[in-house]
């Protein structure tokens, strides 16, 4: 058995690829079915792309945008990399945006779409590819069609922020992690460590996917023979030493710049004072964090559905008909243990916000489509004519209600839009100004450049904005 592979680690070369297999003989139905979710994927991103170039097409898709733009407009006009705020984030946003402001216009909302286009565009590559390698073109469909009904019905999850960007690099962790027969283990725990090592320099929560990451190398090491398993818990030491590698890289770079007490305070003190006091019970809260979570996921049931889908079909042991290789068993519960990761980190967030779903979203989407493409659980039902039908016409009703309810999400004026309505000041634009508070769409609307770092809300007293 050779290390260098993840199929060596996770099967035996006489086992079959099911990925591969079940591509190659799709039945008529399952033709049908790429088809239809392709359709269904390409035109919900139509439709959202539509919108956003439409009547939004003056806004952004989330106030956010505005506040990392000025960040970096500001830090532009003093000339410092990765500064312009006083935040709760990692500076990686920072200096995402930018390199954006070096090819585009920052208070040009088409180069703020733009750039969240690129983004959904490399989760869905990489996902894809993901979904293909498990599931074959019918794994890829599915992933695309579900995270098209689950991010249009929540269209602010599309924004151009640090939970899209950290969700990104996360999906990137997992490619490489589960790259088969390409790198050596050792190589791919490193790759997979710096990438969620980026995403917590983004937003501090990503440092929970790390667990998930880790379980996935303790197993892989486990189940190895005597002779090898010292190579991958070598593995394992590497993928930690390279999740603290940019923080550490970042911390010089400050240190050097002589603002090391600026990212120290927003990695750390900064996001300390995040959060609100509440005299609820436990219970009551997170009563009211589940009904919340279930707001953020009813416009797109079936990605629920497909997740628990997933969950059963990936951890409970299958019938010998259903059975797959252990490269793809593997590869899903690290995803499901991804998305069980952002569920997680859903319930616990201090305030409960649509923007920190898009990971939830992709990961689903992903342990759904890839699940249920590589299981292909409908082939083994018994005596199923009826079923098959009862069930092509529940999946049909559901697929008309997400529709539906990507119509009514992109419809309405969505409640933030109203922070969008400024007072226009004359002949402001490329100058410098301030006003007192947090209120980067005054400097974005008017084109002008703060005249002070940007503050975020839990760190300006009194009120703010």
């Amino acid at each position: 058995m050779n290390v260098c592979g993840t199929r060596e680690l996770m099967m035996s070369p006489a086992e079959p690829q099911a990925g591969a297999t079940r591509a190659q003989r799709l039945t008529i139905r399952e033709k049908a079915a790429v088809a239809g979710c392709a359709l269904l994927a390409l035109a919900c991103f139509a439709y959202l792309f539509a919108i956003a170039l439409g009547r939004r097409a003056g806004l952004p898709l989330h106030g956010d945008e505005t506040y990392f733009a000025m960040c970096a407009i500001r830090g532009m006009a003093t000339g410092e990399v990765m500064a312009g705020c006083h935040d709760n984030k990692g500076p990686v946003i920072n200096f995402i945006y930018q390199l954006v402001a070096i090819v585009g216009d920052l208070f040009d909302p088409f180069t703020l779409k733009l750039a969240a286009a690129g983004l959904l565009a490399v989760i869905l590559v990489l996902g894809g590819s993901l979904a293909l390698r498990w599931g074959g073109l019918l794994g890829a469909a599915l992933f695309a069609a579900l995270l098209a009904l689950g991010v249009g019905s929540s269209p602010v999850t599309l924004q151009f922020n640090t939970d899209t960007t950290g969700a990104a690099l996360v999906l990137l962790a997992v490619w490489v992690l589960t790259m088969p027969e390409r790198l050596s283990l050792r190589w791919r725990a490193l790759l997979a460590g710096t990438a969620i090592g980026v995403a917590l320099m983004t937003k501090q929560t990503f440092a929970a996917y790390a667990l998930p990451a880790l379980w996935w190398l303790v197993l892989a090491g486990w189940r190895l023979g005597p002779a090898q398993r010292w190579q991958a818990w070598q593995a394992v030491g590497l993928f930690l030493v390279a999740l603290g590698l940019p923080f550490v890289l970042m911390g010089l770079f400050f240190l050097a710049d002589g603002r090391l007490h600026d990212f120290l305070a927003s990695t750390f003190l900064y996001a300390a004072t995040y959060g609100r006091g509440s005299s609820d019970p436990l219970a009551k809260a997170m009563a009211y964090r589940l009904l919340g979570i279930q707001g953020l996921i009813n416009g797109a049931p079936l990605v629920l559905i497909a997740v628990v889908s997933a969950s059963v079909l990936v951890l409970v042991r299958p019938k010998p008909e259903h059975q797959v290789d252990r490269y793809t068993r593997a590869s899903l519960q690290l995803v499901l243990g991804m998305a069980l990761t952002a569920l997680a980190l859903l319930l616990s967030a201090p305030v409960l916000d649509v923007r920190l779903a898009i990971t939830f979203l992709v990961f689903a989407s992903l342990a759904g489509g890839g699940a249920l493409a590589a299981f292909a659980p409908w082939r083994f039902s018994s005596g199923a004519f009826a079923l098959n039908r009862f069930g092509t016409a529940t999946v049909g009703v559901l697929v008309v209600s997400g529709l539906l309810n990507v119509w009514v999400a992109n419809s309405v004026v969505r409640p933030g839009d109203v922070s969008f309505a400024v007072e226009p000041v004359a002949e402001s634009r490329g100058r410098f100004g301030y006003v007192y508070g947090v209120w980067p769409q005054f400097y974005y609307f008017n084109g002008i450049v703060p005249a002070s770092d940007v503050r975020t809300r839990p760190l300006c007293a009194g009120r703010c904005g």
